[in-house]
């Protein structure tokens, strides 16, 4: 075991330093430290001597001073090991001391590392005064940086825990308006989700059906919204609030520019069996792409227009050369060719771009592959 620890903390040692003068992008020399640590961690959860488990806890204390495992990425895999570590040994009061530096310094400190490391620390202060019995203590941590949300998210389970329903609600409501001010969209659609499913769990009818529109609005092309709206919403009246809302979205504001995308909308009208709306997505859109991915939507009510419009947006597409180009028009034609009427259309187009760009030998060759015969 001795000589194990004493090979992997050499690696360690050697990895952090030369890895300062290479370009690792690969991870090799990085993954070669975490496998280090993972070895010591291994032999820490065996039967060793009091005495190995003390020096290696002492180069523990002596390696996670380095910053360097910090500046590499390396540290989420020293630092708890540490923690780990001093708990076992009831060596606290070093693992507190180290903890306390840590956040003095990091006081010194700018950008959005700042909370990420505040909050990593805080929170092994916390695990560590826990282990000890000194749960008033964490609660005041918890308590005081509740604007973290790793620390919210502790009180909302608590509360769900309890069955306070109206706690976790308020806890997830003010979690929203923190990271509404921190300009922190994926930590308010978070939140969001979560009051969603807290409100169906509580048969909250109305605020269910209001967030989940609101959800969608926000998240147009998670179609699973609108469908939670739609199943909550009365079955009168629905079409009037459905044609509000697709109204709002086509006027919504994104970025520099207005209205929801098209495939967003199409979503809409799959759903709610709006064929003459996606036709017109598709017929406005002069894209190939967009034909090809809603024809089988629009086969059976449209389809000698598709083959027209298949037929104009494959020629276009043909204009441009290389093989993987011709590829790309032989699945067109093979999808143009399965529409009613569409075959016959297919092999005339087939015959005419042969006949147009005669001197392609690789469209020729990926073209006989259609085999309509």
């Amino acid at each position: 075991m001795n000589e194990a620890f004493c090979i992997s903390a050499a690696i360690a040692m050697e990895g952090v330093e030369a890895i300062q003068q290479m370009d690792d992008s690969s991870g090799e020399c990085g993954g070669a430290i975490y496998e280090s640590f993972r070895i010591i961690e291994n032999i820490l959860n065996n039967k060793i001597a009091d005495e190995l488990k003390e020096r290696i806890f002492d180069w523990l204390y002596e390696e996670v001073q380095n910053s360097d495992y910090r500046n590499y990425g390396v540290e989420d895999r020293l630092e708890p090991l540490f923690f780990e570590t001093a708990a076992s040994l009831g060596q606290m009061d070093i693992a507190y001391e180290f903890i306390d530096a840590k956040i003095i310094q990091l006081d010194k400190e700018d950008g959005w590392s700042k909370k990420y490391y505040l909050q990593n620390y805080l929170g092994h202060k916390i695990d560590l005064l826990k282990s000890e019995g000194r749960t008033a203590e964490a609660d005041n941590i918890i308590d005081t940086y509740l604007h973290f949300e790793d620390f919210r998210q502790m009180r909302v389970q608590q509360a769900l825990s309890e069955n306070n329903h109206n706690k976790a609600e308020k806890l997830i409501l003010d979690g929203i308006k923190v990271a509404q001010e921190d300009d922190a969209p994926g930590t308010v659609h978070q939140w969001k989700d979560q009051l969603l499913e807290l409100y169906k769990q509580q048969n909250e009818a109305f605020k269910y059906n209001k967030l989940a529109r609101e959800l969608f609005v926000e998240n147009t092309s998670n179609i699973n919204y609108f469908k939670i709206y739609k199943q909550t919403s009365p079955k009168d009246g629905w079409e009037d609030k459905r044609n509000k809302l697709i109204a709002e979205l086509k006027n919504k504001k994104r970025g520099y520019y207005s209205g929801v995308s098209q495939d967003d909308l199409a979503q809409i009208y799959i759903e709610e069996q709006m064929m003459d709306e996606l036709f017109e997505i598709v017929r406005s859109s002069n894209s190939i792409h967009t034909l090809m991915k809603y024809t089988n939507h629009l086969k059976e009510k449209y389809p000698a227009e598709l083959v027209e419009y298949c037929g104009a947006a494959i020629e276009i597409q043909a204009e441009q050369t290389g093989r993987n180009v011709y590829i790309s028009l032989v699945n067109y034609l093979k999808q143009m060719a399965k529409l009613n009427g569409g075959l016959p259309a297919a092999k005339a187009l087939e015959e005419s771009l042969l006949g147009k760009y005669k001197n392609r030998p690789a469209m020729k060759e990926e073209f006989r592959k259609l085999n309509w015969d």
